[in-house]
C-alpha cells in the first residue's frame, strides 16, 4: 500500500511563503531504516531496543546528543523504542542483585563506546581509548541484547556501516560457501566482517568441536584485519576463563592463541547474575 502522505513519491510538495518546496516525505526514512537494519544482519526483535535512556529524568539518564542529529536517519530518541532497564529482580528480588550490577556495568560500558563510535563515524575524532569489547556473561543475562541496542543506536543515529552475526549462523555460510554448486564464496561472506565499521560476533564458541582449528584460523584472520585497522569488534560468549568442574573455559573453546588475540584487542567486562528471561523481565531476549 502507498504512503498515504506521499501516495508513494517518496517526496512531498508544498508551498512555504510563496516557493514550491519539496522535502523527501518520512517514509522514506523509514524505508532507509528497515533497509539498514536488514543489510546489517540484526534480528529483527532488536530493531526497536535502544541504550538510551526512556527521557533525560530517568534513572541512569542518557540520551544521544543532539549535534549527532543532523546525520540521523531518524529520531534516536524515537518514543516506540525499548530502552534497556537492568532488571530489578522481579519476582526473585533475593537473586538479583549480582544481576542488577553486571547489567548496570554492561550498559555504562556499551554507552561509552557508543559515544566513542559517534564521535568516531561521525564527527573524525580519535581516541586512544580502546574501542573493542569482550563480553562474558551466563545465558539469558542481556549480551546480545545491549549489543543489539548499540548498533540500532549507531544506525539511528546515521552510522550504517555496521554488522551483526551469530557464530553458528556464521559458520553455516562458511561451510555452504565451500559447496561448488553455490555461488556465494568464503570471500562474500567474510568481506562484512572485515570491512564493516562496528562488528558484532555474537555467541564465540558456540561450534562443532572437529572443527575448531579451521574456525579460529578463520577467526583469527577477520580479528587481525580489524584490529590492523582499527576497526572496534564487540564479542559476547557464555563462557569465562574459569569454569567450575566438568564445564569448559573459553580457552579450552577457542584454544590459547585466539584467546591471547582476544585480550590483546578487546577490553573484556563479566556479566553474572540470574537468566532473567525466566523472570519475564521486559528486557528478556
Amino acid at each position: 500500500m502507498a504512503c498515504s502522505l506521499c501516495k508513494g513519491k517518496g517526496y512531498i510538495q508544498r508551498e512555504v511563503d510563496g516557493y514550491d518546496t519539496v522535502t523527501p516525505c518520512s517514509c522514506t526514512r523509514k524505508n532507509k531504516l528497515i533497509e539498514s537494519f536488514e543489510n546489517a544482519g540484526i534480528p529483527s526483535r532488536y530493531w526497536n531496543q535502544t541504550l538510551q535512556s526512556e527521557s533525560p529524568h530517568s534513572a541512569n539518564p542518557f540520551q544521544i546528543p543532539f549535534k549527532y542529529k543532523r546525520w540521523a536517519l531518524a529520531d534516536p530518541s524515537d518514543d516506540h523504542r525499548e530502552p534497556f532497564v537492568p532488571w530489578d529482580g522481579t519476582p526473585f528480588r533475593k537473586k538479583s542483585r549480582t544481576t542488577w550490577h553486571s547489567q548496570f556495568q554492561a550498559l555504562k560500558k556499551c554507552r561509552n563506546l557508543l559515544q566513542i563510535y559517534l564521535d568516531t563515524f561521525l564527527e573524525g575524532k580519535e581516541h586512544r581509548e580502546a574501542m573493542g569489547m569482550l563480553i562474558m556473561g551466563t545465558v539469558g543475562i542481556g549480551k546480545t541484547h545491549l549489543l543489539c541496542a548499540l548498533l540500532g543506536d549507531l544506525i539511528y543515529a546515521g552510522v550504517t556501516d555496521v554488522y551483526f552475526t551469530e557464530m553458528t549462523d556464521l559458520m553455516k555460510k562458511l561451510m555452504f560457501s565451500y559447496n561448488p554448486h553455490t555461488e556465494i564464496s568464503e570471500e562474500m561472506v567474510l568481506d562484512p566482517l572485515v570491512k564493516c565499521s562496528v562488528l558484532v560476533l555474537d555467541d564465540l564458541g558456540s561450534f562443532a568441536s572437529d572443527n575448531t582449528q579451521w574456525i579460529i584460523n578463520t577467526l583469527v584472520y577477520v580479528f587481525n584485519k580489524r584490529y590492523n585497522f582499527n576497526k572496534p569488534t564487540l564479542i559476547s560468549t557464555n563462557y569465562f576463563d574459569e569454569a567450575d568442574s566438568g564445564e569448559m573455559t573459553l580457552t579450552d573453546c577457542i584454544g590459547n592463541r585466539l584467546r591471547s588475540r582476544l585480550r590483546e584487542i578487546c577490553p573484556e567486562i563479566t556479566m553474572a547474575g540470574y537468566d532473567y528471561r525466566a523472570s519475564g523481565s521486559k528486557n528478556k531476549k
